[in-house]
């Protein structure tokens, strides 16, 4: 199985609850063959227990991911530095 810096395929590594029924879920996935961070919208339907995924999403190859934070950062850094210092 491929790992991206030691994580295994399926493993979330965040969630953040964006309504009363959605979670925004960050995970590392294998598509294809291919690792990839995948930043994606989950939804709990009415009367169930369980999130499910939604196509609402990114799903970035491994190799671009440090391009990808890279452009975060300079985004956060444009808007506010103080998130810098939250996250670090």
């Amino acid at each position: 199985m491929t790992k991206l810096k030691g994580m295994q395929a399926g493993t979330p590594f965040k969630a953040f609850r964006t309504s009363e029924d959605a979670v925004l879920v960050v995970s590392f996935e294998e598509f294809h063959g291919q690792s990839r961070l995948d930043i994606r919208r989950y939804w709990q339907p009415e009367g169930g227990d369980e999130y499910v995924p939604t196509k609402k999403g990114v799903s970035i190859p491994e190799e671009q991911v440090p391009d990808f934070l890279a452009a975060v950062v300079n985004v956060v850094e444009r808007v506010n530095e103080d998130w810098l210092d939250d996250i670090r």
